[in-house]
């Protein structure tokens, strides 16, 4: 990643660097790395290097937060615009990319673009980290655009045909049902299904899992974790969180259910980052992939709520240690 870094500054001529992250692990690796590379100078200037670590929230991943932060703020996503690239640091143009982003450049100086291209899609060339949480094979592999979910599940030996709905995107782009594991992993695909890949996270739930389960603590996740700012998101995550908890206990009401689907389309874009479409996102896919398993919650019928499983907070949060890498 710092090679990528090293490359990146080339291009743009900066000196001035940010390495902005939330865990301690990745602090105290990424700090010794720093050290080194103060010694390394081969690209004909000096980098000036910073290290900036803030509590782990899930909005302080947004850009225009990062850049807050970086100036001295609050870990909050500001109003739009200016866009970093505008006025971001100091208010000078900033680049902000992604570490995944950045460990792409060195094989593409070294191997040149056609062999980076070599595998993937065309609209999503090389390869991606899928961040996975299944019921035998959790990890984080780098697998190739374009491979289907049921290709590196059933590679990893997990019986597919007992999945009951995935996870997607992290939490930003809802539940979809067993179809997913069919679609290829690429951005224009996902995307043309209703969903999306966002940071590659997907989690495989399993037989003996409820989707509306799932759904209500990602939405309570929200609901806990936004900015606080906008009244929109402040209020909606938590009205879509209460109704989708009602319906998980299986004592929503038809009302509810009408505002709810109302909620999911009407709330969306209306926040200052991406939050509340994330919200919206985990109804909206949950009320189209599984009305079914909606329509018995509503009745009280649904057989796989008997014993709900004991979800950790945030909600399927792997930790460093546990993956296998």
């Amino acid at each position: 990643m710092l090679d990528g870094l090293r490359l990146a500054a080339a291009a743009a001529r900066s000196t001035k660097l940010y390495i902005y992250l939330s865990d301690r692990h990745a602090q105290e690796s990424i700090e010794l790395a720093v050290a080194e590379l103060a010694a390394v100078n081969d690209l004909g200037f000096q980098l000036d290097v910073t290290v900036v670590k803030v509590d782990p929230a899930y909005v302080a991943g947004e850009e225009t937060a990062a850049v807050q932060a970086i100036n001295g703020g609050r870990a909050l996503p500001t109003d739009k615009p200016p866009r970093p690239f505008e006025a971001g640091v100091n208010d000078m143009p900033t680049v902000v990319s992604n570490v995944e982003t950045l460990a792409n450049l060195p094989f593409i100086q070294q191997f040149g673009v056609e062999e980076y291209r070599s595998l993937g899609t065309v609209g999503s060339p090389g390869t991606f980290l899928l961040t996975l949480s299944a019921p035998t094979c959790s990890g984080l592999y780098e697998v190739p655009f374009g491979t289907t979910l049921r290709e590196v599940l059933e590679w990893l030996g997990e019986n597919t045909t007992t999945v009951n709905g995935v996870l997607v995107g992290g939490y930003f782009a809802g539940v979809a049902d067993a179809s997913v594991m069919d679609l290829p992993l690429d951005y224009d695909a996902y995307a043309g299904a209703g969903s999306g890949l966002g940071c590659g996270a997907m989690v495989v739930l399993g037989a003996d899992t409820c989707p509306v389960t799932v759904s209500a603590a990602v939405l309570q996740y929200f609901g806990k974790e936004n900015a606080g700012q906008c009244g929109s998101c402040f209020n909606g995550t938590a009205a879509m969180a209460a109704v989708v908890g009602a319906l998980r206990d299986q004592s929503v009401t038809i009302e509810d259910m009408n505002r709810l689907r109302h909620w999911s389309s009407f709330l969306r874009g209306r926040g200052a980052c991406g939050t509340l479409d994330g919200a919206a996102n985990v109804v909206l896919s949950l009320l189209r992939d599984f009305p079914d398993l909606v329509s018995a919650h509503e009745g009280g019928t649904c057989t796989l709520c008997a014993a709900p499983p004991l979800l950790s907070y945030p909600p399927y949060a792997v930790s460093a240690p546990a993956l296998n890498i």
